[in-house]
């Protein structure tokens, strides 16, 4: 299963939406009430998607032309005092566990050791902090975000 990870471009925001919608409603909805997963869906809608790469480096995992996976890095801080994130880590359901997750989150630890970060951070959802611990990981926090969605940040030295 030979893969690509590529950087995100316009044309591939319908497949991406398509890709995170079916991640909200089967494996995000198990853990997080209907009002959330509806204000979470709006996020990622194709046009939202394109206006988040702007301001975000968006990573697409491909194989065979199909849109398997993505992921990002954002800077929450500032010019002065960039604080990175790792933000919207979506892979296609089925294949959860074959090594797509890892794969992007190394792309996007890469990115934001080359823009100059000692430390990168991520708000996990419910389900996923066993994975981000399995990557070298540590909890910082839990706390209510937007729409009274419950996260767990994390943070790893890089």
């Amino acid at each position: 299963m030979e893969m690509i990870i590529e950087e995100f471009n316009e044309g591939q925001a319908s497949g991406l939406s398509k890709l995170i919608y079916r991640n909200l409603l089967e494996i995000n909805s198990k853990y997080y009430p209907a009002d959330t997963i509806n204000y979470l869906l709006y996020q990622f809608t194709k046009e939202m998607i394109i206006a988040n790469s702007k301001k975000q480096h968006i990573y697409v995992a491909i194989i065979n032309g199909d849109i398997v996976g993505t992921g990002g890095l954002a800077n929450f801080g500032n010019e002065e005092e960039p604080m990175y994130f790792a933000v919207a880590m979506f892979i296609k359901p089925e294949l959860h566990g074959n090594g797509i997750g890892t794969q992007i989150l190394h792309r996007i630890e890469e990115k934001a050791k080359g823009l100059g970060a000692n430390r990168i951070f991520l708000r996990a959802a419910k389900g996923s902090e066993e994975f981000y611990k399995k990557q070298g990981y540590s909890l910082r926090i839990q706390k209510i975000g937007k729409a009274n969605i419950d996260v767990t940040e994390m943070d790893k030295e890089l």
